[in-house]
């Protein structure tokens, strides 16, 4: 009887392991994804099933997205049971017109129109007791959902949106689902603007491109928008590009110019069309008020942006392009170090890795293995106790900070 007892709650065991299993992994409830294959499971090592897990790419019957506007990413929860977040990770989204899966494996073909640079799915020390839904902008330990611009630059047309994440632990996998979507709307007149979509851990298909782990990916070209994604409390990951991927493990070039930045707008600027680009448009300082960063171009558009309200004044054109970071360190999960220490010109010493660096009263940096690089304050801004503040919103500004909030609402 004993002996009976024990099989049957081991098979009990195992039933719950193969459920838990089955149910683990995030995967997006919103819009819908394709059908016909399991969105929860990784590609294959091989890359036999990139892209989109072998799915046929349909030509018609897209759900509609409006360019310009903004359309709901929000991840399955699974009634609480997807909870394999590996840490978390960084996510891309991009689109492709092509239909031939032969075609779309070439990852030129696909147009990255958003980058989540950690925090995807979720800030986790690993996966996570309970799938649930994040209540507060930096919240750690719950699953984050995004509101992610669609460019007006972008083609109309039919057209397959893929999400893709790069979990931070475990095993390097890449993840992909991919939407059936009809974008409306769109005027086509940046399409050679967008980067390839970043592509690694799936062998040759990945050009022996594989992650670092216990590291979220910092994407040699993460395209208009890179949002930041780091806790205000609990387990911050690391951020830096993979070697292995053309970067230097967490060192990145400095951006030769620095301005006034914001939240999320509806607008994409250009950026370089491949990871090994040389130039793209010049950048400008972050404006951030609660320690972490945010960073925009030239044309006031943004290229990253954080969890914290940001505010910005968009400035003309640049004169002349300026070579585009490989990556940044993340934004600190507290509000930052202020240094007084000496700079030695190109190194400012600090203590607290990831955290925003006051620097006298015209620079600012972001503490990297106890090295702030410096760089330039936009003028009328500020930096003060590991913030950066600016003198005036105006009306883009304001605009922008509403819909960062309407971004981490969840």
């Amino acid at each position: 009887m004993v002996n009976s007892m024990t099989s049957v709650g081991r098979m009990a065991v195992a039933a719950a392991s193969i459920f838990g299993m089955a149910n683990a992994h995030m995967f997006i409830a919103e819009p819908k994804p394709l059908q016909g294959y399991s969105p929860k499971d990784p590609l294959d090592k091989s890359g036999s099933n990139f892209p989109c897990h072998g799915a046929p790419l349909p030509s018609s019957g897209g759900q509609k997205i409006a360019a310009g506007e903004t359309f709901p990413l929000k991840l399955e929860l699974g009634s609480g049971g997807n909870t394999a977040v590996h840490g978390g990770g960084s996510c891309q989204l991009a689109v492709t017109y092509e239909t031939d899966s032969t075609k779309a494996a070439d990852p030129s073909s696909w147009n990255v129109i958003y980058s989540i640079e950690g925090g995807c799915p979720a800030n986790a020390a690993a996966n996570l007791n309970t799938a649930r839904p994040c209540t507060s902008d930096g919240e750690a330990e719950c699953v984050h959902s995004w509101d992610v611009p669609m460019p007006k630059g972008i083609k109309s047309g039919n057209a397959i949106l893929s999400w893709t994440w790069f979990n931070t632990i475990g095993n390097r996998e890449m993840y992909q689902n991919c939407v059936n979507v009809d974008i409306t709307g769109g005027t086509g007149d940046e399409m050679g603007s967008f980067p390839p979509l970043f592509v690694a851990n799936i062998g040759d298909k990945s050009g022996g491109c594989e992650t670092e782990e216990s590291t979220d990916v910092l994407f040699p070209s993460p395209g208009q928008y890179v949002t930041t994604m780091s806790a205000t409390a609990g387990k911050n990951w690391p951020k830096a590009t993979p070697k292995a991927c053309g970067g230097s493990g967490g060192s990145a070039p400095q951006p030769t110019s620095y301005g006034s930045a914001s939240a999320a707008s509806s607008t994409p600027a250009a950026q370089a069309s491949s990871a090994s680009a040389s130039s793209a448009p010049a950048y400008t300082a972050p404006a951030v008020s609660s320690g972490v960063q945010s960073y925009m171009n030239q044309k006031g558009r943004e290229t990253a942006t954080t969890f914290a309200t940001a505010v910005a004044a968009p400035s003309s054109e640049a004169s002349a392009a300026a070579p585009a970071p490989t990556g940044y360190s993340s934004g600190s999960s507290s509000s930052g170090t202020s240094s007084n220490a000496t700079s030695n010109g190109d190194c400012e010493p600090c203590s607290e890795d990831g955290a925003l660096v006051c620097i006298g009263d015209s620079q600012f940096g972001i503490c990297d293995h106890s090295c702030a690089v410096p760089r330039d304050l936009a003028a009328g801004t500020v930096c003060a106790d590991g913030v950066i503040g600016a003198a005036s919103k105006s009306r883009f500004a304001r605009r922008h900070a509403h819909f960062n909030a309407h971004v981490r609402k969840h």
